[in-house]
């Protein structure tokens, strides 16, 4: 039963990324039971089901998803992350700016949004997201 409902899962996943394709969806969205939303770059975008998890990689990185908390994946246009909230606290504060320099000097994607941390939405993050979000911050 477990095969073919996962079977079921990839088959409209498959579905949706062709749909993706076709409509030039640039996010997928998931949301969990809480009501949290997280958008992933469907750029270089695969996916895959193991223990009762949803595996997403992509160019940013991998997303672990407990299957038992997914109540909606869809494909959007928008991302939904809180531009400039680096950390994912749920505040923009100095502290995504010094989060976001850490990154930059470092490479280091633990604990970072980087779709939040494309300040200036050019699709790239680089130095002047860094100083785009500390004037967002001093105004």
């Amino acid at each position: 039963m477990m095969k073919k409902k996962t079977l079921m899962v990839c088959v409209a996943l498959w579905g949706l990324l062709q749909s993706a394709w076709c409509y030039d969806f640039p996010y997928l969205t998931f949301e969990t039971a809480d009501g949290t939303t997280k958008s992933l770059s469907v750029e270089s975008l695969f996916i895959t089901f193991e223990n009762g998890q949803l595996l997403a990689t992509n160019v940013d990185g991998d997303k672990i998803l407990s299957l038992t908390d997914l109540t909606k994946m869809y494909f959007s246009d928008g991302a939904t992350a809180l531009v400039g909230d680096v950390n994912m606290d749920g505040l923009v504060n100095i502290t995504d700016v010094v989060c976001l320099v850490n990154y930059l000097l470092t490479n280091d994607e633990t604990g970072i949004d980087l779709i939040a941390a494309d300040v200036n939405c050019d699709g790239e993050i680089n130095i002047t997201d860094a100083v785009t979000l500390l004037n967002l911050i001093l105004e």
